[in-house]
């Protein structure tokens, strides 16, 4: 499995580093979901970011663009919070 941070933006700029949602892909079923590092954000926090992030489209995007540069094939599917990638 391989995984990648997030970058800041200024959504998640008052996050610290260590607290932004993660990326991961498996390399054997090529499925790719967010991973949000939940032994460092507050479960209320970790709340926040849940309710933002489905209505944030930008968030979205910048997930989507991120893992296309990653995974040129990868589908993210936000409605579930996982992806294919081929």
């Amino acid at each position: 499995m391989r995984c990648w941070k997030l970058a800041k933006n200024p959504r998640t700029s008052s996050l610290k580093m260590n607290q932004l949602p993660t990326v991961c892909c498996r390399r054997q079923t090529s499925a790719c979901f967010v991973r949000a590092q939940v032994t460092l954000v507050p479960s209320l926090l970790l709340k926040r970011i849940e309710a933002e992030r489905k209505r944030d489209s930008d968030f979205l995007e910048a997930l989507r663009s991120m893992m296309m540069k990653i995974r040129p094939s990868c589908n993210v599917d936000t409605s579930s919070e996982t992806s294919t990638c081929s």
